[in-house]
């Protein structure tokens, strides 16, 4: 197995896991706030397990909707 440098993580995908949690709270709330239901059709209520990832020089955050179970996925911009 090989080593990820800065302790990240990847994935099969090749994306690399990045710690959401580590943005300050207003731009975690924020982030959460843009998240849009496809399923729902509607910004998701809440969204469970976030998770930041980059890849594709892209960062973006995925989750699932409380309210369907449908994965949500968000590009960030940076």
């Amino acid at each position: 197995m090989s080593t990820v440098k800065n302790n990240a993580t990847k994935n099969a995908t090749g994306r690399k896991k990045r710690d959401f949690f580590t943005r300050d709270e207003e731009s975690r709330d924020r982030l959460l706030g843009e998240m849009w239901c496809h399923r729902c059709m509607e910004v998701a209520a809440a969204i469970e397990e976030p998770q930041e990832f980059e890849g594709n020089s892209m960062v973006f955050l995925e989750g699932r909707c409380v309210t369907c179970g449908a994965t949500i996925v968000l590009e960030i911009d940076e």
